[in-house]
């Protein structure tokens, strides 16, 4: 594999991880805007959490070479939550916003590369 190739798919991994720890790390700490936006919604503190909880899961799993493509399922599915709950409230560009990230996760379920390939 070319050298650039490795660090390419390495760099949109590690942002891919990072988005995910950020969003799961509001929902598990349960800030004040957090607590505001879901409340709203008929969220309870319980279901915030558990969801932040599988965020930081699918963050963990993505970053693990040999659970890539779990964590990319479970990051695809609450890239896709957090972006519908977006458009339910109104913010359409943040919505639009979290279907990139979902577009890499199904990359990454489809087309993840051997453990081989990448050392």
């Amino acid at each position: 594999m070319k050298p650039w190739y490795k660090f390419i798919y390495q760099l949109v991994i590690g942002i891919i991880v990072l988005i995910d720890i950020d969003l799961g790390v509001a929902k598990v700490m349960w800030f004040e805007q957090t607590e505001s936006f879901f409340t709203n919604i008929g969220w309870s503190k319980e279901i915030v959490v558990g969801f932040g909880i599988g965020q930081l899961l699918g963050a963990i799993l993505l970053f693990i070479p040999q659970t890539r493509k779990i964590g990319a399922g479970i990051s695809l599915i609450t890239f896709m939550l957090s972006a519908g709950i977006q458009y339910h409230t109104g913010n359409v560009q943040e919505g639009l916003l979290l279907l990139l990230p979902a577009a890499v996760c199904i990359f990454f379920i489809t087309v993840s590369l051997p453990i081989k390939s990448l050392e």
